[in-house]
């Protein structure tokens, strides 16, 4: 269980849908039985993409460079935010339930990440400075707490960098 006074961070919340759809995109996908997790670590996704792909053609003018100020430029790296290193985004879509069900299963995520995630996985993702999005699937409303519980830390340590 954290503890505040273990000198640990407490998690940001994401709340941007842009945040949401890069973490979705390049992030690594857990996939359990009753939830879904998408783990994004900025360093080991773009040195992973960079070899793998063709290297780029040159061209005669310079691309633009994205404005510093400019909210629609937002990436995960944390460059803007250097106190705070994990950040979290919750989700249930529409395929999962009616609205009560979807409130039900992200309480139970949202209740995890900020009260029962186990502080030693918390100072590994704040190390790594991590971003996590767990989606509810299945049973994640109606399952039991304790094995929830297992499948997201067995699921956030499987997505955790090498």
């Amino acid at each position: 269980m954290m503890r505040v006074d273990s000198g640990l961070l407490p998690p940001t919340v994401l709340k941007k849908r842009r945040e949401f759809l890069q973490v979705q995109s390049k992030g690594k996908r857990v996939v359990q039985p009753d939830a879904m997790v998408f783990c994004y670590h900025p360093r080991a996704q773009s040195s992973a993409r960079s070899s793998h792909s063709r290297p780029r053609r040159q061209s005669q003018a310079e691309p633009p460079q994205p404005a510093q100020n400019n909210p629609a430029h937002h990436d995960l790296s944390h460059k803007n935010d250097p106190v705070t290193s994990v950040r979290f985004g919750l989700t249930a879509t529409k395929k999962y339930g009616k609205a009560v069900d979807r409130n039900r299963a992200k309480r139970r995520l949202r209740y995890f990440v900020m009260n029962d995630l186990p502080a030693e996985l918390h100072a590994k993702l704040q190390q790594h400075r991590m971003t996590i999005v767990l989606t509810a699937r299945g049973n994640t409303g109606s399952v039991p707490y304790a094995a929830l519980r297992q499948q997201l830390i067995l699921a956030i340590e499987r997505g955790l960098p090498r």
